[in-house]
Formats: C-alpha cells, structure tokens, sequence
C-alpha cells in the first residue's frame, strides 16, 4: 500500500512536477508514481529485465525498410491499437522473460493483422522450448523464432508460470501459428516507422532504469547510458508528441504506464535497437475434423467421407474451394466435391468402390471466402488418410465352389496343387 502527504499550494505543485523522476525541466513531458512494480527495490526488479544482447549482434545484417514506403507517404501519427492489430497487456511476473513477451506480443499482432484473429499465444512454450536454453535469466529473439518456426501454441494449452522449470509439453496442442521469418530492422526512425506500419507491431531492445518502474503516463524520456536490458513491442508513434515518440506496449500488467502501454521519445533509452519483425506464415485457420474410414472387407460402394470444417475466422467456407482428393493403388490423384449435408458446418463427398481389393488414400480440402485455406491431414506434413478394401476369400475345398483336389487327405497345406492366377 503506498500512502503519501497531502501539500497545498502552487508552489508545490510546480515543484512536484519538474522534479519528478526523468523530467526534463526544460520540457516536463512524463509523470512518475505508484505503479503495480514501483515499490520493487531496484536490485531485485533489475532481474525482471532479461534481454542478453547476442556477442555478435554488430555483425548481423539488417533490413532498412524505409525502402518500403517513404517518410512523405507515411501518416504523422499511428496506432495499430486503432486498427486491431494487437493483443492484451500480459505480466511477465517474477521472471527475466520480457524477451519471450515482446517477441509472442510482435507474432501475435502480424498474426492477427493477416488473420483477423486475436490469438493469445503462450509465452512459456517459448521460454520453455527454445533451443539455446534461455529463460527467466535472460534471452534473446532468435530463441522465440525458433519456436514460433516450429509453431506457436495457445496459452490455454501451455500455460504461463514465470518459470524456466517447466517442462516443454506442447503434445496434443493444436498450432495456432507459423513465423515464416525474421528481419531485423535497421535502427532509425524512417525504418521502424515503416516496418511497424507495412508489417505490424515489432519486438525491440530499451534500457531501463530504476525511474521507469514508476512511470505512469506522457512521454518517456531518458538520456543517462546504460546497456539494453528489457524487450518491449513498437506498435506506432506520434511525430507530434514532444518531438516525435514511439507508442509501445510492456509486460508488466495493467497496473503500470498507461494501462500496461507507454510513449517514448524517438532515441531516448536506446529504444529501437534490435528491432524485429515475426513474419507469420499462412496460419492453419481452417479446422477440419473427420473419423477416417478403415479398412474393410464389406461391399460399401461408395465409400461415404464426411467431415465438420469451419473457419477460425468466422467468416463462410467456400464450396468452389472445398473438396475430397483421393487415389486407388497410388494411381493418379481424382477430386470429388465436397457437399453440405444439411447439418452445422458438415460436409461430405464419396468415394467408388473400386470393385476388389485396393488401397485407398485421400485428403480434404477447404478454404473460406476470403481465401485462407486448411487440409487434413495438416497439409505441412504432406500425408493423407489411408485404408484397405479387403481381399475375398472363397473355402474352395468345400463344394460346391467347383474345385477339385487329388486326394481326400489333401489339405491347404499339403496335397498336390497347381499354380495358377486365381479367378
């Protein structure tokens, strides 16, 4: 609980103001005060900021992507909070994971920019998966890409526990999204500003100090050196606001900044450095959910395949664009359209007998009316489902199948039999 004395008067009241905690007096532009981690002792917040530089950072190539769209064409303010193009404010609690949270919180808003879906991915997966043994002692972005190459599962599957002890366990969790790609940005103002508005949010490196543990609103400002230490997400900027600020989301809940966002002007606390882009792939955005036929030996003509598909989207799935491909005896590929049948977001199509016995394969495919498309098996894996028409049979040594043998004592197993193709 923080309790503080009441003043009266102007004179403390213009005091109060220029001299708060990283306030220019020149030009007051931000206000410090209680926050949900103010009353943190420094030395112990400090293990909250967990961004590890890599040694060779300097050499890594960058991507200047003002040469994407000018300074003149771009707008003087943008927010992609405007345009729904991020996700909550989440807390990274008691872990030096703010890597993990600003690398899921850039993935997250691309991905919903280009899917229409406000997915909340799990910042543990990443903390818990990575390759290169990174967790709340620190981390870098190349640890998230890894895992979000490999695919991003949802919070509710992995849950967060602020903890690097938990095992990696993504088993029976569903892919929400791919990254297809990382960039990193070059670090200059025209660059950012064209990344974050022809791609969407991007991660990036600050240094923190103790001041912005207590920073509430306006725009940040911080001039003292110091190295990068936290991760947070650019998702716009104000070229009207004390000189021109970048508009930024943090994780450390909704108790701190403006409701877990901050203002920053342009190069003060190194903000900008590692600048990286999530591009996500084509997410798997069409649910596809069959019982897959099994081999038989009943005469079933046709073979009937039904499956439920949807759209995350929400938006209708398009008959033009949804079918049942399938072969007999790995002959060439033949599609079938898939029909409604009647029932909520069911489908089905049929496959002929082929008349004796055969290996079937098939798969299903679906896309919506705006074009994303779903196979199953998930098409990644490029498999398909799979099942035998049974061999027949006959008892030929009963009559009255017409067969003959050479001696009543023969048998399948002995005898004298002869070769021939059967009939």
């Amino acid at each position: 609980m923080h309790r503080s004395r009441r003043l009266a008067g102007p004179l403390f009241l213009l005091l109060a103001v220029l001299f708060l905690p990283g306030i220019s007096t020149a030009e007051p532009t931000w206000r410090s005060g209680p926050t949900s981690v103010s009353d943190i002792e420094w030395e112990v917040f400090r293990q909250r900021l967990g961004l590890e530089m890599p040694d060779d950072y300097e050499t890594l190539p960058r991507f200047d992507a003002s040469s994407l769209i000018g300074k003149d064409d771009l707008p003087h303010h943008w927010d992609w909070r405007d345009h729904a193009g991020t996700t909550d404010i989440r807390d990274q609690g008691n872990c030096g994971s703010c890597w993990s949270f600003a690398a899921v919180g850039a993935l997250e808003g691309c991905a919903r920019l280009q899917d229409r879906i406000a997915y909340d991915l799990s910042e543990q997966q990443v903390v818990s998966c990575n390759p290169f043994g990174y967790g709340c002692d620190g981390g870098w972005f190349d640890g998230p890409y890894e895992v979000f190459a490999e695919g991003a599962v949802a919070e509710e599957c992995m849950p967060y526990f602020a903890s690097d002890q938990v095992d990696c366990a993504t088993e029976g969790c569903r892919i929400q999204v791919r990254a297809a790609e990382m960039i990193l940005i070059e670090n200059t103002v025209e660059s950012i500003q064209a990344a974050v508005y022809s791609y969407g949010p991007i991660a990036c490196a600050m240094t923190v100090s103790s001041d912005f543990q207590s920073y509430q609103s306006g725009c940040y400002r911080y001039d003292a050196p110091g190295p990068l230490n936290h991760a947070i997400v650019i998702v716009g900027w104000d070229d009207d606001l004390c000189g021109g600020a970048w508009i930024c989301k943090n994780s450390w809940g909704t108790d701190w900044g403006e409701a877990g966002w901050f203002r920053i002007a342009y190069d003060h606390a190194n903000i900008g450095e590692a600048a990286t882009v999530y591009v996500p792939a084509s997410g798997d955005l069409i649910v596809i959910e069959t019982e897959p036929l099994e081999t038989t030996d009943q005469v079933i003509d046709p073979f009937e395949v039904r499956a439920e598909i949807r759209s995350l989207a929400g938006v209708p799935i398009d008959p033009d664009s949804t079918y049942l491909r399938y072969r007999i005896d790995e002959a060439a590929w033949t599609r079938a359209a898939l029909q409604p049948t009647g029932r909520a977001d069911e489908w089905s199509a049929t496959i002929p007998n082929p008349g004796g016995p055969a290996t079937i394969e098939y798969t299903i495919h679906a896309a919506d009316v705006e074009t994303r498309h779903g196979a199953a098996p998930d098409a990644v894996s490029d498999s398909c489902y799979s099942f035998d028409v049974a061999r027949f049979w006959e008892k030929f040594e009963t009559p009255p199948h017409g067969w003959t043998v050479g001696d009543p004592e023969d048998r399948a197993s002995r005898g004298v039999w002869e070769w021939v193709e059967p009939v």
